[in-house]
């Protein structure tokens, strides 16, 4: 184990007054010369010996090995499409391989259809679609960043990265600025580097930057830009907010950009969600309020609208409904400039626990 030398410096320096007058380089008066020496090497020494920590002679930690992760989710999702109903189950199996202690394989699919009553057929019929959102590699080149090659989540905006999974997102359909400037299958296949540092002690920054490649093959497909995603984060304020570029290397090379944030503030119960995206397609703006419980927005838990509030000492989860009820809308607006544009309002009342 190795002394706390700045420590041991701190100790040393008033026994060395001593023995020296202030700033001189002769003993202080009234201090015998022979004594100096052995002061300064008895200070030393104690100093060092009282530098190292109490709990000096405890066993070290034993080191955590990571392990394979085999995890995912499901979702029933109803919907009515001109008073016809539609079945919409989900199955998205995720698979985390660890490799080393810097790098780290992850894939996620994603299985799904949209049952519908067929006429002259009793029941419900569907055909299963399979995509593979992502399979990449990961590698950890340092705490600041982190290299991703093979095919990622492309980094425009939020949703697409933070809220799809149906297990995370608080309304069941997409947003209809989703499709800008994510590509044809939310996904890019080439290389990412992303990270985050602390800038100031008062906000921190996230960045992504990315290049994609054209793939035709029908899992996998994505198209040829490059782009970026820059954050700001402020803890104190619970506030996030950034910008998204995008240049694209085929077809138009056309651009496309924009703005997302969020915010819940320490002493409301409210989460609000913005984004803004504008492209050669069309431009568009989701906002996203919703009310969150109190416990979930307290400086202690500081865990936000997905953080799980639980009761006793068995974990078990509170009881009353109305103490956790939430409710979320989300308004937006769609300009598309080869059609007329559209405004959808879409409510949506949630519990936190039934």
């Amino acid at each position: 184990m190795v002394p706390d030398l700045q420590a041991a410096t701190a100790n040393l320096i008033p026994r060395l007054r001593i023995c020296y007058a202030r700033g001189g380089l002769l003993p202080h008066r009234g201090t015998p010369p022979f004594l100096c020496g052995p002061a300064i090497l008895l200070a030393l020494l104690l100093s060092i010996l009282f530098a190292f920590p109490a709990g000096g002679q405890a066993p070290p930690d034993e080191e955590v090995k990571p392990i394979p992760l085999l995890t995912g989710s499901t979702g029933f999702i109803t919907t009515f499409d001109g008073g016809e109903p539609h079945l919409h189950p989900i199955v998205t199996p995720l698979v985390l391989v660890p490799i080393g202690g810097r790098w780290i394989f992850e894939t996620r699919a994603t299985f799904e259809t949209d049952m519908v009553q067929l006429p002259g057929r009793s029941g419900f019929h569907g055909t299963v679609a399979k995509e593979v959102e992502y399979v990449q590699l990961d590698f950890i080149a340092n705490p600041y960043m982190t290299v991703t090659v093979v095919r990622f989540l492309t980094p425009f905006g939020i949703f697409n990265e933070r809220l799809y999974p149906v297990w995370i997102r608080n309304l069941q359909s997409d947003p209809l600025i989703l499709p800008i400037g994510i590509g044809p299958s939310n996904a890019s296949t080439g290389v990412m580097l992303r990270g985050g540092f602390r800038a100031d002690p008062k906000f921190n920054i996230n960045y992504a930057v990315y290049f994609s490649v054209l793939s035709t093959a029908s899992l996998v497909n994505s198209d040829r830009f490059a782009g970026g995603r820059l954050g700001i984060f402020v803890p104190a304020a619970r506030l996030e907010i950034g910008g998204s570029f995008q240049h694209g290397l085929q077809d138009e090379r056309s651009n496309a950009f924009g703005f997302h944030a969020l915010w819940q503030p320490p002493i409301l119960p409210l989460d609000i969600r913005s984004e803004y995206a504008r492209s050669i397609v069309g431009s568009g703006l989701s906002f996203e309020p919703g009310s969150v419980p109190a416990e979930r927005t307290s400086p202690d838990t500081g865990r936000g609208a997905h953080a799980a509030v639980f009761c006793g000492r068995k974990r078990q989860r509170c009881a009353s409904v109305d103490e956790h009820k939430t409710v979320r809308i989300r308004a937006e607006l769609l300009l598309n400039r080869r059609t007329e544009g559209e405004f959808q309002l879409r409510p949506a009342i949630q519990h936190g626990w039934e």
